[in-house]
């Protein structure tokens, strides 16, 4: 398998999960089963991030990993 073909199922995947923690919050919301919390709040960041930017966060992880294997 290639390095972009992996890329791109991460970055289906990392786009796919977004949206389920979206969903679940939303249904959480309108069930009215929401608790309007910190930890709430992260997962909600954590979501749209994984939704609006997941090419910058696969790129800071590989930068992370590849800088690891460096040292």
């Amino acid at each position: 398998m290639s390095l972009k073909t992996r890329r791109e199922i991460a970055f289906w995947f990392m786009l796919l999960v977004g949206i389920g923690i979206m969903l679940i919050q939303f249904y959480r919301y309108a069930t009215n089963t929401l608790s309007y919390t910190t930890a709430e709040m992260i997962m909600n960041v954590i979501a749209v991030a994984f939704m609006i930017f997941p090419r910058f966060i696969l790129n800071m992880a590989e930068k992370v990993i590849t800088k690891k294997n460096e040292n």
